[in-house]
């Protein structure tokens, strides 16, 4: 049984639109979010979620953003 979180997609696009806000360029807002999944680590990731597999999912998405970020000039590595 697939659970609310699954579909039967094999792939998902889901388009980032950056608008500046609070005098920060969208650039910037690009930059604070490479920056931010950059920084999270395995036990943030683990402690917000509710098992184990939950937490290499979250894990595997966020590399996936970060290749995302970096394809599109935003690779802070």
């Amino acid at each position: 049984m697939k659970t609310r979180h699954e579909s039967e997609h094999a792939e998902v696009t889901i388009p980032i639109r950056f608008t500046g806000s609070d005098g920060l360029s969208a650039t910037t807002q690009a930059w604070a979010l490479a920056t931010f999944i950059r920084r999270v680590g395995w036990e943030e990731i683990v402690g917000n979620a509710v098992d184990k597999a939950e937490a290499t999912a979250m894990r595997d998405a966020i590399l996936v953003l970060q290749s995302t970020l970096a394809d599109a000039g935003f690779d802070v590595r």
